[in-house]
């Protein structure tokens, strides 16, 4: 988020990436088949730095999620 004011901001955009969505969509795995197949066996460096990265942008999506109070 880019912070323009006390309260307002603007949400960037992440490049060269793909969604839930588009993995759900095209592909018929599970979330931890396809990081597998996209990123090695669980113990590689690869598949560790994308699992956290994925942690960590989810982590940073709930935080946002409740401090706007998005409710289901």
């Amino acid at each position: 988020i880019l912070v323009l004011s006390c309260d307002s901001g603007l949400i960037e955009p992440i490049v060269n990436t793909v969604s839930l969505h588009q993995i759900k969509k095209h592909c018929q795995l599970s979330l931890g088949e396809y990081f597998n197949k996209e990123y090695g066996p669980t113990n590689s460096e690869e598949y560790l730095t994308a699992q956290k990265n994925f942690v960590e942008s989810c982590a940073a999506y709930c935080l946002i999620s409740y401090l706007v109070q998005v409710k289901d």
